[in-house]
């Protein structure tokens, strides 16, 4: 049983609740034991930061982690996960405002916010090229195929290999964010996961936009795939009944999703229905879940003190409730060294050949086409920290790391370590000075 509010979503799957679940931010008993629960996360202003170690964060911006980091630097430096370290993940329909309140909250605990991304990341080079301008020289088959242009023909043979580029973009963001978290010890706020884009599958295929072996090649690169990562240690369900999700949309949507023709009431009765029926009970047995009426934007302060409320070490090693964050002894130089420096071999995961789904393949004729209109560009000719035609020095001493499209991390994280830095200064100052 997990946390509810007055909502459909407490109504259709906590029937027997009753009048508790129309007390905001009410929290139920978990699984039958009624336990006082002691507070784990602490926003930024009432931190004590000597609660923990201040460990010199990896700069994974810069180089990739290796053997020798694991066997000469961090023996010594110990593990960076520890209490404030945590990993949140805001869901919900679309259009209810996780972006905001995932900003905010990131803000309040001094976590890193990524965003959920984009298309613009598949197809925008690290030069700024955008791939979607090759399409009126390409055959329709070899076109690219967005969020955008699936809102405009959710029909479209396309609709299944963008569902399958989502899924991978899911991924590439959230092995940032467990590169984040192993090699800097600091906690990360996104906006939905991998295990979400499994609804929006769904729903395509009960919405008739994609049909049913499209579905199982979506099942099957999922069921190899997710097993590589970590689950969240909470995830947050902003619950909107469908009218007031089509309001939003067609008031605060993007305009492309304005009067979209993919975001019917079906399409979006469906995404409801996957996400209450199957992957919040799902993830419930692996992570904590806090779930919220906000069909009228809920109290933000109540909120956080619901999170500072629940106890993340209430749970035994035998229970499956966090058991990906019980970390062995050593097993976070694993983690650093497989998101930082093998992010490629885990993505391969994804190459399942289904003969059986020409949705998901394309033909000989356009991919000459596509790989004779793409060697045109320039950008196609260098990977990036290697484009001598864009000034980049210093080529024979680089190690390949390879971010091809928008870089959301490096700032970010440059932000983050001068901090730190400061912070270790500041500490030796006040330790000379006693």
């Amino acid at each position: 049983m997990y946390v509810a509010l007055k909502s459909g979503l407490a109504g259709k799957l906590l029937p027997s609740v009753g009048t508790t679940a129309k007390e905001l931010c009410k929290i139920l008993p978990q699984r039958g034991i009624n336990k006082i629960q002691v507070a784990g996360l602490t926003r930024i202003k009432y931190r004590d930061e000597s609660e923990t170690r201040n460990i010199k964060p990896f700069p994974y911006h810069l180089r990739n982690y290796t053997w020798r980091d694991h066997l000469l630097l961090d023996v010594w430096n110990g593990c960076r996960v520890q209490k404030h370290t945590k990993l949140i993940a805001i869901d919900g329909p679309v259009a209810c405002g996780k972006e905001k309140f995932a900003k905010k909250l990131a803000e309040e605990l001094d976590f890193l916010y990524l965003p959920q991304p984009t298309f613009d990341d598949l197809y925008i080079t690290h030069w700024g090229f955008d791939a979607r301008t090759l399409d009126a020289k390409l055959p329709k088959g070899a076109q690219t195929w967005d969020i955008e242009r699936f809102c405009q023909e959710p029909y479209d043979i396309h609709s299944g290999m963008m569902q399958v580029y989502m899924y991978f973009l899911r991924q590439v963001t959230y092995i940032k964010i467990l590169k984040h978290i192993f090699c800097t010890g600091q906690g990360v706020v996104t906006v939905r996961t991998p295990w979400s884009d499994a609804v929006f599958a769904k729903a395509m295929y009960k919405s008739k936009y994609i049909p049913k072996r499209v579905l199982n090649a979506h099942k099957d690169i999922c069921s190899v795939s997710l097993p590589n990562y970590l689950k969240p240690h909470l995830i947050i369900y902003l619950d909107v009944p469908i009218e007031k999700t089509m309001e939003n949309i067609n008031k605060n949507g993007q305009p492309f999703e304005k009067n979209a023709k993919a975001f019917s009431e079906q399409y979006l009765t469906e995404i409801d229905n996957a996400y209450k029926r199957e992957y919040l009970p799902f993830l419930d047995d692996y992570s904590l879940l806090l779930c919220y009426d906000w069909t009228e934007e809920g109290d933000f302060e109540l909120v956080m003190e619901d999170i500072e409320d629940l106890d993340f070490e209430r749970y035994s090693n035998h229970e499956t409730k966090l058991a990906d964050w019980r970390l062995e002894r050593g097993v976070w130089r694993y983690y650093c060294r497989i998101f930082s420096s093998n992010d490629h071999i885990i993505l391969r995961n994804m190459d399942i050949m289904r003969f059986d789904v020409p949705e998901l393949g394309i033909t000989g004729e356009d991919t000459k086409a596509w790989t004779e209109a793409w060697r045109e560009v320039a950008d196609s000719k260098y990977s990036p920290g290697y484009n001598i035609l864009k000034g980049e020095k210093n080529l024979l001493f680089k190690t390949g790391m390879q971010n091809f499209g928008k870089d959301y991390v490096t700032p970010l994280m440059e932000k983050y370590y001068e901090r730190k830095k400061r912070e270790e200064g500041n500490k030796r100052h006040s330790h000379a000075i006693s």
